[in-house]
């Protein structure tokens, strides 16, 4: 639509120690200004700003690593903060944990790949990054209201009824 993502500045202590790489540091409000960046009303305004950009690196990682073996640990390493801390707001600002959205992300692609074709269960359980089968079988069952062997049933084109 052309409308440009607006961008915010505060003015903060320079003893604070940022590792976040979409953090912009300038020497001066002018320079920001210049850039096209806006102050920002306050320094909660830049906070939920910046826990929202945080938010949306969690859900770009879970989106595309989702097979591997993603602990909140290996979040919080990955982005360079506390696992607890990371938990906290990605649950205050988007309502669940990033657990249960690796699990909703997983369970979907798991029940695309049942609606394609005809492989395992516990295969495709396996590379959508589920290791234990029965709990994928359980999980599976609770969201999609069948077991993944009914649902292929159901809905795959390719399975006989």
């Amino acid at each position: 639509d052309g409308v440009a993502t607006p961008k915010y500045f505060v003015v903060l202590p320079a003893s604070l120690d940022y590792q976040k790489e979409n953090v912009s540091i300038f020497q001066a409000a002018e320079q920001a200004l210049e850039e096209g960046y806006r102050l920002a009303k306050d320094v909660d305004q830049w906070i939920k700003l910046y826990q929202m950009g945080w938010v949306e690196e969690i859900d770009l990682l879970l989106k595309n690593h989702y097979d591997e073996d993603l602990s909140l640990e290996e979040l919080g390493q990955r982005l360079h903060g506390s696992s607890s801390y990371l938990r906290h707001i990605y649950k205050k600002i988007k309502g669940l944990t990033p657990q249960q959205e690796l699990t909703r992300i997983r369970l979907e692609q798991a029940r695309i790949r049942l609606l394609k074709g005809n492989e395992a269960i516990s295969e495709i359980a396996r590379d959508v990054g589920m290791m234990n089968t029965p709990y994928f079988i359980k999980s599976f069952k609770k969201r999609y209201g069948l077991a993944p062997n009914q649902y292929r049933k159901a809905y795959n084109i390719n399975s006989k009824k």
